[in-house]
């Protein structure tokens, strides 16, 4: 129903994970456009530095290398970059930091829609509701703001959904289930879990949240 261009990009210079998980051990296109002056990344500038995954998906990826770091600076190029990027693609999706950096505080504003991800600890609890209070002071509305509740172990230990959902003060719209074994065959073999078991429950949920995604951008 939403084929649509997509791309997937990492803003997150020297934890670039998504191009480990995929098997490329040399996804340095990000660092590349972030040494350049930020007026010198145009739509070709781009578009020469992004891989194409046999889903579809074209992606930028950030180095995984620990140095590379030392880019998350460049606020200016991210701007850019982020801009840029809807110019290509029907669908951008951007892994930001997980704070409230110089990096998030640039590019959040520009987003239709942030996805925060929480766990049912009382640790994360707190940051979550930090993070909202602090999106919520940027003026990103509610609204363009979805929960997704993500359960690594299976622990009794651990808060429930609805206790989440209580103390955050929001509703959760998707919950993840722990899939160990499946996350880990899947990283074994480079695939993203929805097309490494696409009928695998945690499978079905990636799809009702890109689902949303959807619905949400098409409105």
């Amino acid at each position: 129903m939403y084929r649509k261009d997509v791309i997937l990009s990492d803003f997150r210079p020297g934890l670039g994970t998504i191009g480990l998980e995929l098997g490329y051990l040399k996804s340095e296109g990000m660092v590349r456009l972030l040494q350049r002056k930020a007026g010198e990344i145009t739509p070709r500038e781009v578009e020469s530095e992004m891989l194409s995954h046999n889903s579809g998906v074209r992606m930028l990826l950030s180095s995984h290398k620990a140095g590379d770091a030392r880019h998350a600076v460049q606020v200016g190029n991210f701007e850019a970059i982020a801009r840029i990027l809807p110019t290509m693609a029907r669908f951008v999706i951007l892994d930001l930091p997980p704070a409230i950096d110089p990096i998030s505080a640039k590019i959040m504003p520009l987003c239709d829609q942030v996805i925060l991800i929480v766990e049912p600890s009382p640790h994360t609890i707190t940051q979550t509701k930090s993070m909202l209070d602090e999106m919520i002071n940027m003026g990103i509305g509610e609204g363009r703001i979805d929960l997704v509740l993500v359960n690594r172990i299976r622990s009794g230990g651990q808060l429930s959904w609805s206790q989440v959902q209580e103390q955050i003060g929001k509703n959760i719209s998707v919950i993840f289930t722990p899939a160990p074994e499946l996350a880990y065959q899947a990283s074994v073999h480079n695939m993203p879990i929805a097309i490494q078991q696409p009928h695998n429950l945690t499978a079905q949920k990636f799809r009702k949240l890109a689902e949303k995604v959807a619905v949400r951008v098409a409105a």
